[in-house]
């Protein structure tokens, strides 16, 4: 209780204390929880480290997803080297409706023996039997653990019951453990399947499966049986893919090898390195705090010098009047402790719904036992570090000399001083390391959203429907459907304008007939739209004009967009020239088959994907031409959640039933020019760390001049007392200040320069030497140092010497 009372009699120092602890303990153990999550614990696969996933690789050095034809060739190929190979699968994914919620699950169809090659035991029941992976086989599942909860609430007894998926009964036969989650079929969200199902399924039900020009949601995954086997396995697969691509050129041409990769390092490798730079900023954070809080206890022993020889003098030895900071020290660690463990906890709740769709395995990130471990391991670090000094200091005084008040003097003092203004150096230099990373990224984001987009995206919302297919299943039901929904959008009363855009974004071939079946083909995205989609997004026709309604009903042309007609006709005129496309919706029938249809329009050129890459070139067509079962649509008219609800509400009063995704603004992944979410993500999470690690600096600096002017009070006194001007006192004080200062911040710009280098792939036409960054940065540490040094060099100006004086 009297260490609780002294602590309770310094509560400005304890309060910052114990926050400053709390804020670096509670971030640490939140962030070391998500990489424990994702990272450290591991792939759920047996021998994961033997996986590996294959893709089509070009001359030029494109990748994409294989067909399962592909896939095919590669297993017979993978059959030559059969002694080096435990396992070949794929599996292909799509959208399912279990019982009788109209909301769409992940599918994931797969080949025989997909469950055995991951190595992983199901949780409940079984996996698939061989007579069940037969086309005409009763129908059967495998169900997520996290769907398993979700859906059925855990009840175990789900096992050998029958579900509805997508109208047709079938049997639940498995569930697997909590983690399992291959593959994941998002573009930059982390989808993973709510069911498996065998590939048998999928090819009695889609008749697209067997074109070879098919190369979306797809994964091949073999296990090797070594790494050394993988240089074989290599060759076998490339020899078959010079074979593919030279057998059929139209859809081959050029994609005459494969890339093998490892599967932790294709699931981990650019978030490994985005975790490790945010790991760093903490550990970087954490070590600003420990300083931060050693130096306020190496003040606090300081001013409490005649204190402890006072003790001393009295007979306590010197190890009892060490005790005291020790355990002033181990209270406040461990109060920072428990208060950051709470945080942790709330900040880890924070992160978890937002994680959950980006990150693998993010929905088990939680404070588990190992977190709690790492908590009480800071913290004892901590503890040791901070007390270390400050028993050190207690424990080893000038007995006369503090009985006498003239530490400032003595070598012990000088010392100790010397201690203070390290740790304010080494505070200075970790907060311009963190300041110019976060600075580097701040300009990197700031010139990524000066790109021109090409479209006016203030006011839009993105949404999508997926109305269920055994009402819909034909495009006319579909695209009458979707009118419909577009009148219901446009009568909301703060919608000015509704357009639609289907499928996603994929590319088909362009030919005209003098490139028509030659090996020159370009690629462009192919864009089903209705006839607002333009005038919506805020795109310019450059020549020619829009779809009308006209052609809604009756297609009568396509529009190109400028860059595709540039490359096609160079120097020409794009208008009444004739291309093919080929169709895209691989869940209708005629995917692949041409669309023949003259140029009516070209438009401007419009970042697609995103404003990092240049825009790309683009084929638009009338939506009614190829609906697809399902459909994006954008509206304009503002981008708060009661605009999006009322949308929503107008939409489901068309059609309870569908499946509705919806955005209170226009950013989502793949289909605008939207910031890259790892690059929002570090800026965010540094520049916050960034401006902690400006304010523990600039706490550090003002309680070590503040201590100064404290112990110098009689210096100050008589320079004053001698014909000093406060001008000349406070010039002292900051060119002591200074001096320290400058050293680490000098220390900072050198760690800045080689830490940012660890950006370099984040970074957007920003160099790690940016001169501005550089600049700027040590222009913001020195105003924040000259006040924090300057307020009480200020207040030691004001001194007057005959108090002083009198004083002695």
């Amino acid at each position: 209780m009297r260490l609780l009372r002294t602590l309770a009699r310094s509560p400005g120092f304890t309060a910052v204390a114990v926050v400053t602890l709390a804020l670096a303990i509670g971030t640490a153990t939140a962030v070391f929880s998500v990489v424990d999550a994702v990272v450290l614990r591991g792939l759920p696969y047996g021998n994961a480290s033997q996986l590996r996933t294959v893709y089509q690789r070009s001359d030029d050095g494109d990748v994409r997803l294989p067909s399962f034809p592909t896939f095919s060739d590669w297993q017979a190929a993978a059959a030559t080297v059969h002694d080096a190979i435990d396992g070949f699968a794929f599996v292909r994914g799509d959208g399912v409706f279990i019982g009788d919620d109209p909301e769409r699950e992940i599918g994931a169809y797969v080949t025989p023996g997909f469950f055995h090659l991951m190595e992983t035991p199901p949780l409940l029941g079984r996996v698939f039997l061989p007579d069940e992976e037969q086309i005409g086989a009763p129908r059967v599942a495998v169900l997520s653990y996290d769907f398993f909860r979700r859906r059925f609430g855990g009840d175990r007894s789900i096992i050998g019951t029958l579900v509805t998926i997508d109208s047709v009964p079938t049997t639940v036969v498995g569930v697997m453990p909590s983690g399992f989650a291959f593959p994941n079929f998002g573009a930059t969200d982390w989808l993973p399947p709510a069911v498996w199902q065998p590939i048998a399924v999928y090819q009695a039900t889609h008749n697209t499966l067997t074109l070879r020009g098919l190369h979306v949601d797809s994964r091949a995954v073999l296990r090797m049986r070594s790494d050394a086997d993988s240089a074989r396995v290599a060759a076998a697969m490339q020899t078959i893919a010079r074979r593919i691509a030279a057998a059929y050129p139209r859809d081959e041409a050029h994609w005459t090898s494969v890339e093998i990769r490892s599967l932790p390092r294709e699931m981990f490798g650019q978030l490994w390195s985005t975790l490790a730079l945010v790991s760093g900023a903490i550990g970087l954070v954490l070590l600003l705090a420990c300083a931060s809080v050693a130096n306020l206890m190496l003040i606090r022993a300081s001013a409490r010098s005649r204190e402890f020889a006072v003790r001393v003098a009295l007979g306590a030895g010197r190890w009892r009047v060490a005790r005291q900071p020790l355990a002033e020290a181990a209270t406040i660690a461990g109060a920072g402790g428990a208060l950051g463990l709470g945080l942790a906890a709330v900040l880890v709740g924070i992160a978890r719904p937002f994680a959950a769709t980006r990150l693998p395995f993010a929905t088990h990130i939680g404070i588990d036992p190992r977190a709690v471990l790492f908590t009480m391991i800071i913290t004892a670090l901590t503890t040791l570090l901070v007390a270390a000094l400050a028993a050190r200091h207690a424990g080893r005084q000038d007995l006369i000399d503090r009985l006498r008040g003239s530490a400032a003097s003595s070598g012990a003092g000088s010392a100790e001083s010397r201690v203070r203004n390290g740790l304010v150096a080494m505070q200075f230099a970790l907060a311009i390391t963190l300041l110019t990373g976060a600075g580097l990224l701040i300009q990197s984001v700031r010139r990524l959203s000066s790109v021109p987009l090409g479209y006016d995206p203030a006011g839009l919302i993105e949404f999508a429907v997926a109305p269920p297919a055994h009402r819909y299943e034909s495009p006319e039901e579909a695209a009458a459907l979707y009118a419909r929904i577009i009148d219901a959008v446009r009568a909301v009363p703060s919608v000015q304008r509704v357009a639609a855009a289907g499928g996603a974004l994929l590319e088909t071939r362009v030919e005209t007939s003098q490139q028509s079946g030659t090996a020159a083909t370009p690629l462009a995205l192919y864009h089903p739209i209705s006839n607002e989609y333009l005038r919506t997004m805020g795109v310019r026709i450059v020549a020619g004009r829009d779809f009308t309604d006209e052609d809604m009903r009756s297609p009568s042309g396509l529009l190109v967009s400028h860059s595709l007609a540039r490359q096609l006709w160079p120097g020409g005129r794009a208008i009444g020239q004739r291309i093919t496309i080929f169709r895209q919706s691989q869940a209708r029938p005629d995917f692949g088959q041409p669309i023949t249809l003259p140029v009516i329009g070209v438009v401007a050129d419009y970042h697609a994907i995103g404003a990092e890459s240049d825009p790309p070139p683009q084929v638009f067509l009338p939506y009614t031409l190829e609906v697809w079962p399902w459909m994006h649509f954008v509206a304009r008219g503002g981008t708060s959640p009661s605009v999006l609800k009322s949308v929503e509400r107008a939409v489901r009063e068309v059609e309870p039933a569908l499946t509705f995704y919806g955005k209170p603004s226009f950013d989502t992944a793949g289909r605008t020019p939207s910031i890259a979410d790892p690059r929002m993500f570090v800026t965010g999470l540094l520049s916050a760390f960034a401006m902690t690690a400006l304010l523990l600096a600039a706490v550090g600096l003002y309680g070590v001049v503040a201590y100064a002017v404290t112990q110098r009070t009689r210096e100050i006194g008589i320079r004053i007392a001698i014909g000093a001007t406060p001008g000349d006192v406070v010039r002292l004080l900051l060119r002591q200040a200074a001096m320290f200062v400058g050293s680490g911040m000098a220390v900072g710009v050198l760690a800045a320069l080689g830490a940012a280098r660890v950006l370099r792939a984040l970074l957007f036409e920003t160099a790690t030497t940016d001169v501005t960054t550089l600049l700027v940065v040590p222009v913001i540490l020195g105003v924040v140092a000259a006040v924090a040094s300057g307020v009480p060099a200020l207040r030691a100006s004001r001194t007057d010497p005959t108090v002083v004086m009198r004083a002695e």
